[in-house]
């Protein structure tokens, strides 16, 4: 629409200089000027926009990079139990929003509400990654990403995914359940390392424990003086 009234003006003003008239003054001025702030102003919201997806795919690659083990637990509770994932999520951002906000707006707590959002940026951006993956491994399949490298899952399922995104009211909704249910994959997946920490530090104690208490008797056993003597 305002790259037609644009086109429109242009060339009403090129007969107008051809025939030799004067264009009538200010308004088509105003209308070329107008249409072209207006094309600059969607061609700056389009590279925004890719950027930020872009920067995305990228932190989603990251993400893989850094946390292998919990990118690997995450992505199989996504794909094994979404609907779990998804209403996690959902408590995991509402609830750390909310807290976040509480704790900014007491100055004395300001800190620790602007960290809480940094840690729910980060699991945003995980969760994304884990989503990623799950779309690139059902493109190139589990053998061929068995073989290759699992960034090109990523890559490729990030930028399918957002070109989906971009879609006018069904890619934001999808976007949003993607956001939810990642980011409850990665929640759950960091609560399964902790346990699974927790057990393997308790293993060797209580085993260290039982061992002491089955020598105890022995090392009694052998200081108490011989009756028979």
């Amino acid at each position: 629409m305002f790259s037609g009234s644009f086109a429109a003006s242009l060339s009403q003003m090129l007969a107008l200089a051809a025939m030799g008239q004067a264009a009538p003054p200010g308004q088509p001025l105003i209308k070329v000027l107008g249409g072209l702030a207006m094309a600059l102003l969607i061609l700056a919201l389009f590279i925004c926009l890719v950027l930020v997806k872009g920067a995305f795919v990228a932190g989603g690659m990251w993400f893989g990079l850094m946390f292998p083990r919990l990118t690997s637990g995450a992505l199989e509770l996504y794909q094994e139990r979404g609907k779990k994932c998804f209403f996690l999520g959902l408590l995991y951002v509402f609830l750390g929003i909310l807290i976040s906000v509480l704790l900014m707006v007491t100055q004395a707590l300001a800190v620790f509400g602007f960290a809480l959002l940094v840690f729910l940026g980060v699991l945003a951006v995980g969760g994304y990654g884990v989503a990623y993956r799950s779309a690139g491994r059902r493109l190139l399949g589990r053998e061929a990403v068995a073989e290759g490298p699992e960034n090109k899952a990523c890559l490729l399922g990030g930028l399918m995914a957002e070109l989906t995104f971009t879609l006018p009211i069904l890619g934001q909704i999808l976007s949003v359940g993607v956001l939810f249910r990642g980011v409850g994959a990665v929640g759950l997946a960091m609560l399964a390392q902790r346990r699974a920490r927790k057990n393997e530090g308790a293993t060797p104690s209580e085993s260290g424990k039982s061992v002491n208490e089955a020598s105890t008797p022995t090392e009694q056993h052998a200081g108490e003086p011989d009756l028979n003597e």
